[in-house]
């Protein structure tokens, strides 16, 4: 399993384990605004890390998360990434940078928030949207407390730009299935995009409710019309090489979907938008 699939899980499991659909646009004890502008942003939160890069000035950022510096995880330009330096979500290292805001996730350990809330550090701790409206308050959120509100604002016309040209009436039934056969469900981000850009989720079909688990068997008796998944340039994964799956030929028309589609919101909805709509362009004539 690459980093991209890792920190994926690490978003979802307190979805999938915590039964929760509320809103996450910033988990409780987490700040909400700052009265100065911050100058030493460090982001241990690689979603965090794509809405900084289009909202707040590149001089205000001083770390990111050691994620965007992973060519598999990254949510961002990776030539963009190496302009700064990289962190791990450890309290010791994020100090060193002396920040005066951190920007932190859910799949970051307690421990390491605690600390930096002990030393008086300003934490932001971000959760994981599962609509296009709730990312659009967390940009909001971010833009607002680097006091950067108007590129907020101007991130967010982006996004609707995005989904106003993705947008159709089609129903595709269609799959994402990523590593070890994992998918979205409703209620899932996933979801709403898929659905804006004329798909049909058949992910309930296999019984998966927000995020669950479809095996080879259900799929193949069920085949999706458009089964999206990562593969590799010459078109091959090992998730696909299973002599089962030869049974889908004919069937499903299997399609590239990264995973790093899945891993944030924020700006990346725009480039999964986009490759939705492409897959949908391309093949329904």
């Amino acid at each position: 399993m690459n980093k991209a699939h890792i920190f994926l899980f690490a978003l979802i499991t307190p979805v999938i384990f915590g039964g929760c659909n509320k809103p996450h646009v910033e988990s409780s004890g987490g700040i909400t605004a700052l009265p100065y502008r911050p100058r030493n942003i460090v982001s241990i939160n690689p979603c965090a890390d794509a809405i900084l890069m289009e909202v707040a000035d590149k001089s205000q950022i001083k770390a990111i998360s050691h994620y965007s510096h992973e060519k598999t995880a990254s949510s961002i330009d990776l030539n963009l990434a190496k302009q700064f330096p990289a962190t791990f979500d450890t309290a010791e290292e994020v100090i060193n940078f002396k920040p005066d805001l951190v920007i932190a996730g859910s799949h970051v350990a307690p421990p390491t928030v605690a600390a930096l809330e002990r030393l008086k550090i300003p934490v932001l701790n971000l959760g994981v949207p599962q609509s296009i409206e709730e990312s659009k308050a967390q940009i909001t959120l971010v833009a607002n407390i680097t006091h950067n509100a108007n590129n907020g604002v101007l991130l967010n016309k982006k996004i609707d730009a995005a989904v106003k040209n993705a947008k159709s009436d089609k129903q595709i039934p269609a799959l994402i299935w990523q590593a070890n056969g994992l998918s979205p469900g409703e209620g899932t981000l996933a979801d709403e995009l898929l659905k804006i850009a004329g798909f049909k989720n058949k992910s309930s079909e296999y019984g998966v409710g927000m995020w669950g688990i479809v095996s080879l068997e259900p799929l193949i008796a069920n085949p999706p019309k458009y089964l999206m998944t990562k593969m590799d340039a010459d078109g091959s994964d090992t998730i696909l090489t299973h002599p089962v799956l030869k049974k889908l030929s004919g069937k499903s028309k299997i399609v590239d979907f990264r995973p790093r589609y899945l891993t944030c919101a924020g700006p990346v909805m725009i480039d999964a938008l986009g490759r939705l709509k492409q897959i949908r362009d391309e093949n329904e004539k």
